[in-house]
């Protein structure tokens, strides 16, 4: 146990005591015992206790640490190379400006507990967290960054953001959200349960969030210096947080948290965990732009292949947008979860892109194709495997190159590919279906077109050696035919 006496000039003396055998001084959020001082590294030193005794341990410090003995003499020590010193009753240990002064360490044999008292002469100390605060804030981190990296939209980010405010800093009175566009506007609002509230009530105090846009990192405010944003009872012991958030070194908005509890203010400490926080929240987010752009980028590339074949055909991209449409419907009838009907999607549309590869000659004959012409008509279910496996598609779609150049294989093996029977994914028998329907319902001017109720019949037969027979009830149960 590590027990620490805090003095601050015109307040009580306050009381830290760790249960542990070593604390760590430092800036840093993981350091127990938090300083404020400019001079003191992230993790710059550590009191442990070895076989009953103290000792005092430099760490990654640039600036070095002192420890005066009771006798005067005086140690210096910088970086972990250097052995540790031994501290002892009456010892004095110099960090950056800031005194410790050692007034006991004792043990006990039969509690198995060790104690040091230290007075902090200073007003540079922050306050020393003990494990428990230290896993509520880890244990909120953890929950906050599994739901913010799974997000879909900002706002849910956001959201996370609130309720974890909430969980770390209560009681609150409010939080809000304000964009940094060309007007500020309070775009999300919660109470201090972490509800949403509407924005539209909120009163914007624009100098605080244009100043931590300037300073580009949190900082705490007072109801004298804040007025404008704690528009509540006004006390004087009201105190918020307004920490910016950034998007690729864009200002996206900022976060602010407000008290209203006497006594009560936020400290540098709340303002580190609430930064941590936002920083997590600015990454979840552009993490959802990013995506969103890739997307785009990707569904430009789609874009281009299709314009691409229908300048070629004018006919087959209206094919393919009337078999996803049908295919759609089977997925829908059959229940598929969500991640095939995402790939059937982009399949189907895509299924004869391949088409590219054919000669026009035979692409635009207006008459029905020979037995060489039709061979070579079947080629294009190579062609589109090969053309699609050069595209770059996200994890979610990465099958959509194999199913899409499936849609011409028979259950019998006799395809293009000669895949057969359970080899062929139940996607790419949903997309062959959808085909052969679509093909044979078409007007063509060198064929009679033929009726779905007929079409039933006709894919029944297929059934024997093409078409998945439960595909085809699918289909039939989705029309009503």
């Amino acid at each position: 146990m590590i027990e620490f006496v805090i003095y601050r000039e015109d307040k009580q003396p306050e009381i830290k005591t760790l249960h542990s055998r070593e604390v760590i001084l430092g800036r840093s959020a993981i350091s127990e015992l938090r300083f404020t001082e400019r001079f003191v590294s992230n993790r710059h030193a550590r009191f442990f206790f070895q076989d009953k005794k103290l000792f005092y341990k430099d760490l990654m410090s640039s600036n070095g640490s002192r420890v005066i003995k009771s006798d005067g003499e005086t140690i210096h020590l910088q970086g972990p190379v250097r052995d540790p010193v031994q501290i002892e009753k009456g010892d004095k240990v110099i960090v950056g400006n800031i005194q410790i002064m050692v007034e006991t360490v004792s043990d006990d044999e039969e509690q198995l507990e060790w104690t040091m008292t230290g007075r902090i002469q200073t007003g540079g100390v922050e306050t020393i967290v003990d494990e428990e605060e230290l896993k509520t804030t880890f244990a909120v981190l953890h929950r906050f960054t599994l739901h913010a990296f799974t997000a879909k939209e900002p706002k849910e980010v956001l959201d996370n953001l609130a309720l974890a405010a909430f969980a770390l800093f209560s009681p609150v009175s409010q939080m809000e959200f304000i964009s940094a566009g060309e007007e500020l506007t309070v775009e999300y609002a919660w109470n201090g349960n972490g509800n949403p509230v509407d924005p539209s009530k909120i009163k914007i105090g624009e100098s605080v969030v244009r100043e931590a846009i300037r300073r580009k990192e949190g900082y705490i405010l007072s109801a004298g210096e804040g007025a404008a944003v704690i528009d509540l009872t006004q006390t004087s012991s009201a105190s918020a947080m307004a920490v910016p958030l950034w998007l690729d070194q864009v200002p996206w908005g900022v976060f602010i948290v407000k008290r209203q509890i006497p006594m009560n203010p936020f400290v540098m400490n709340d303002l580190r965990t609430m930064t941590m926080f936002t920083y997590h929240a600015s990454t979840a987010a552009w993490r959802i732009d990013l995506t969103r752009e890739l997307d785009e980028a990707f569904e430009s590339t789609i874009r281009s292949l299709l314009a691409a074949l229908d300048m070629r055909d004018p006919t087959t991209s209206v094919h393919s947008l009337k078999v996803q449409a049908l295919a759609m419907r089977i997925a829908d009838e059959m229940k598929l979860p969500e991640s095939s009907k995402r790939i059937i999607r982009y399949a189907s549309l895509l299924h004869d892109v391949g088409k590219l590869g054919i000669s026009d000659e035979i692409l635009n004959k207006k008459g029905p194709l020979t037995k060489e012409e039709q061979e070579k008509m079947a080629q294009h279910a190579r062609f589109t495997l090969d053309l699609l496996s050069r595209i770059k598609f996200p994890k979610y779609l990465v099958l959509v190159p194999e199913i899409a150049s499936m849609h011409h294989e028979h259950l019998d093996g006799k395809g293009p590919l000669q895949v057969k029977a359970e080899e062929i994914p139940l996607e790419a028998r949903i997309l062959a279906v959808a085909d052969v329907f679509e093909a044979l319902t078409a007007a063509r001017p060198y064929k009679e077109l033929i009726r779905a109720t007929d079409v039933h019949l006709l894919m029944d037969q297929m059934a024997k050696g093409h078409l998945d027979h439960e595909v085809i009830d699918a289909l039939v149960r989705s029309l009503s035919l």
